[in-house]
């Protein structure tokens, strides 16, 4: 974090959602920082941000939405034809265990949903955002900017590398070819 006082700005550099509790802390004293500016305006870089933990961005999202907002993971129902040769590994297989016994909130026919549900912070920010992203923000970091869109953020930069309706990056199924046994996630 970067804060110019003279001209109420500051500059968020986030280029990782990753899977580190300190996160959480950091969120919060940055945005008990800045709500004591109420002018201030925020640029939040996302540019190269490959994603990483669901959860993390979405709890930074939680100082910056007005409302709380619901993030869903989709699959199809069922397989069509499955791939002998296609395998989860330990942890995503924990993974699905985690959600199938997670409720429903969002029904789609033809999809398995499982929903998540998140509530603004009390140091939520209330002054103008900025995004900056490129072809490389990706998985929940083009979430993120997706996200902050829908919330009048002022966005700058090229088209994010990711997809805005959903992300399946935490169910990676591992392919090992049959002859070489290459493997491929």
């Amino acid at each position: 974090l970067s804060v110019d006082t003279l001209h109420n700005i500051a500059y968020l550099d986030i280029n990782s959602f990753g899977d580190r509790k300190e996160f959480k802390k950091y969120y919060q004293s940055i945005f008990k920082y800045l709500k004591q500016s109420p002018d201030m305006q925020l640029i939040i870089d996302l540019r190269n941000n490959g994603g990483g933990y669901f959860g993390h961005g979405n709890h930074f999202l939680s100082y910056l939405t007005p409302d709380k907002f619901r993030f869903n993971f989709q699959k199809p129902s069922s397989i069509k034809k499955k791939n002998e040769y296609m395998k989860l590994g330990k942890w995503e297989k924990l993974t699905e265990f985690a959600f199938s016994i997670k409720p429903k909130k969002y029904k789609l026919e033809g999809q398995k949903t499982r929903t998540f549900t998140y509530k603004p912070q009390k140091d939520k920010f209330a002054g103008k955002v900025h995004v900056i992203n490129n072809g490389i923000t990706f998985s929940v970091a083009s979430l993120v900017a997706a996200q902050l869109h829908e919330n009048d953020a002022v966005m700058y930069g090229e088209e994010t590398g990711g997809g805005e309706i959903s992300t399946n990056g935490m169910m990676i199924y591992k392919l090992e070819l049959p002859n070489s046994k290459l493997k491929i996630s």
